[in-house]
């Protein structure tokens, strides 16, 4: 039987692995050295087993193909025994991940129980004082892309524009010497202070630095050039943007025993460290009371206010950027992170009725009121960003003001650009439009909040019996039935992020309108069995996602338990969730997409597909579609 003790999942960030770094295969022994770093280390030394299925994505309606069939199964902690012990070989946290938030609560409850009409009203009236302080620690701070093969091919396209302002002196030439190490010899011929002249020399050692050439004319940097029709990278190799590369072997040089040059600060990640603070009180009154209507029948009412604090992490300070070349447009991500959240209130009002018509049944209808503000949610937006590549590289810097960090269509000087590797992309029309919309890099945005105000209202029913009027092993046959119906809706209100964009009334996120269950039981002499089936109608997700809203499908799922009492000690059990095989699916609206739509007069007209639970907005762009599966478990319960 293979060893699969390796493929165990490991939290560990494995940083550069440096040229000529000399790494073992923990398992072969296989010794290889890097070339590029940690590309060169083959997927064979750090595999670990098979692909754990034979149905991937099956049940998702998908064919066997070379995807669904599997793929290679890897180790982190065998990637990371191949480096181990290596001095070359850093290992670099990554600090946005790090945070520390303390709460300190202080509360007072006062409560009063009375009784009223020969105890056939009763209740409680009570009222709690809170108080909260929040201290918050952690890190802001972005995730570069960086070259993956370490060459540092990555483009800038407001620079290249510049390359092509003929109004300015040529650029030196390339320095080639006429043999064979043409790439060095590109590569070093930088204009912008970092270069150097390789002397035709195979060592760099020996290479002599080349001054700053100031804002130059590269012909090679305009299509139908002499050396082609398209620009292509190798050409323009001493233009590239060096800036955030992971290996940093650029500026002022060091080298190993070897004659290697030894890489200097990862510049692919910046952090710094940030803190807030945040203070909040809450007087949180109630009143309870129940009637005894007859034997069989009360009636209830309650009025009250609540609280629901923040969830812990998202009140840690400042925010993360990551950005990605690769993909669509907003492939790159932002996430506004916010200590000063303030708790979920509700003013809720409930009034229901119960009816006891026999001694193991129950009939309940009930009436529900909640008036929410400041609930806690995240709105999702495409921006532009601030260009923070000189973000943390000069001691003594001003911290840097999260307020500015996001920009918008109408502001973007010193934007963060939208960069580029790869010969394709260095030929695509928007990198020669000179248009900062088109050239300025967009994120998805995600700024976690407090939302205005937000309403829901409903009806439950119920309906529980044991029917054990019946006779023998039938009397301990049960049913559970309860239906729960909800209008619920956000107040509309102006984006944080982009006043121009208005986040829409909707329903209420996770709050379906529709919800239900029905359970079938027999309980007796220790033993039961219960079957239980529940659904939601579909329901809103999130009502600020990329330009629209996400929704989640309708699900309705099937669960089965059962338990055996061998004697008054053990009992053996035995639960399938999830019978139906249900998977969940997230899909998409859009509500102010620009697809480039303009009205008679000019003006923009964005798409908006408006609600699907309430007119024809198409349910069919699947954003996240997945099935955990069945699940079974098999139990003993054993008591001393």
């Amino acid at each position: 039987m293979e060893d699969n003790s390796y493929c165990r999942g490991s939290n560990l960030i494995l940083g550069n692995v440096t040229e000529g770094t000399v790494t073992r295969d923990p398992v072969t022994g296989e010794v290889f050295t890097t070339v590029r770093g940690m590309t060169d280390i083959s997927g064979t030394n750090i595999a670990c087993g098979e692909f754990p299925v034979d149905n991937f994505m099956e049940s998702l309606g998908y064919g066997r193909d070379n995807i669904t069939d599997g793929w290679a199964v890897v180790s982190a902690e065998k990637a990371f025994m191949a480096a181990l012990g290596n001095t070359d070989v850093d290992y670099l946290p990554d600090n946005t991940e790090t945070r520390l938030t303390e709460l300190d609560n202080q509360a007072v409850y006062l409560k009063g129980n009375f009784a009223f009409l020969d105890d056939r009203l009763t209740g409680d009236i009570g009222v709690r004082y809170v108080k909260t302080t929040v201290e918050a620690e952690g890190y802001s701070g972005v995730n570069f892309h960086s070259d993956p093969n370490n060459n540092g091919l990555v483009f800038d396209p407001f620079a290249l524009e510049a390359l092509r302002d003929s109004t300015n002196p040529l650029c030196p030439d390339i320095l080639f010497y006429g043999g064979t190490n043409w790439n060095d010899e590109t590569r070093w011929s930088r204009v912008d202070g970092q270069g150097y002249d390789t002397m035709g020399t195979e060592t760099r050692e020996d290479d002599v630095p080349l001054p700053d050439a100031g804002a130059c004319f590269e012909p090679l940097a305009v299509k139908n050039n002499w050396a082609g029709e398209e620009i292509a990278e190798w050409w323009l190799w001493r233009h590239s943007d060096t800036s955030t590369e992971s290996f940093n072997i650029y500026g002022e040089r060091q080298f190993d025993e070897d004659g290697n040059i030894i890489p200097g600060p990862d510049l692919s990640q910046r952090s710094f460290a940030v803190e807030d603070e945040h203070e909040y009180s809450a007087v949180l009154p109630s009143l309870n009371l129940n009637y005894v209507i007859n034997d069989e029948m009360v009636g209830r009412f309650a009025v009250s206010k609540t609280m629901a604090r923040p969830q812990i992490d998202s009140l840690r300070p400042g925010f993360k950027v990551v950005e990605s070349i690769w993909g669509d447009r907003t492939g790159s991500v932002i996430t506004l992170y916010n200590t000063k959240l303030d708790p979920l209130e509700s003013n809720n009002l409930d009034l229901s009725f119960e009816w006891y018509f026999s001694e193991n049944a129950l009939f309940a209808a009930g009436l529900f009121y909640k008036d929410m503000t400041n609930f806690e949610e995240s709105q999702t937006i495409v921006t532009y960003m601030d260009d923070l590549r000189d973000l943390g590289l000069n001691e003594g810097d001003e911290p840097y003001e999260a307020a500015d960090l996001i920009k918008q269509a109408d502001d973007l000087e010193n934007c963060m650009p939208k960069r580029m590797q790869g010969n394709v992309m260095l030929n695509e029309d928007w990198a020669f439009s000179g248009d900062p919309e088109q050239m300025c890099a967009q994120f998805r945005t995600t700024q976690i909040k407090n939302g205005k105000g937000a309403e829901i209202k409903g009806l439950e029913l119920q309906y529980t019996q044991t029917y054990d009027m019946l006779p023998g092993v039938f009397s301990g046959l049960g049913t559970m039935f309860n239906y729960t119906f909800q209008d619920s809706a956000y107040e509309q209100e102006v984006s944080s992020l982009d006043p121009n964009i208005v986040l829409p009334e909707l329903p209420v996120a996770y709050t379906p309108e529709h919800s239900y269950n029905a359970t079938v039981f027999w309980e007796q002499n220790g033993h039961q069995l219960r079957l239980a089936y529940q659904g939601t109608s579909d329901q809103l997700a999130q009502r600020s996602w990329n330009n629209g809203a996400l929704w989640q499908e309708g699900r309705q799922t099937l669960d089965l338990s059962a338990s055996y009492a061998l004697n008054d000690n053990v009992t053996l059990s035995f639960q399938a969730t999830n019978l139906t095989d249900e998977g969940v699916r997230t899909y998409y609206t859009s509500r102010f997409m620009d697809l480039g739509e303009v009205d008679a007069d000019g003006n923009t007209v964005l798409f908006d597909e408006g609600n699907p639970l309430d007119g024809d907005a198409t349910k069919s762009r699947t954003v996240v579609d997945y099935r955990t599966g069945r699940t079974f478990r098999v139990g003993v319960q054993a008591r001393f």
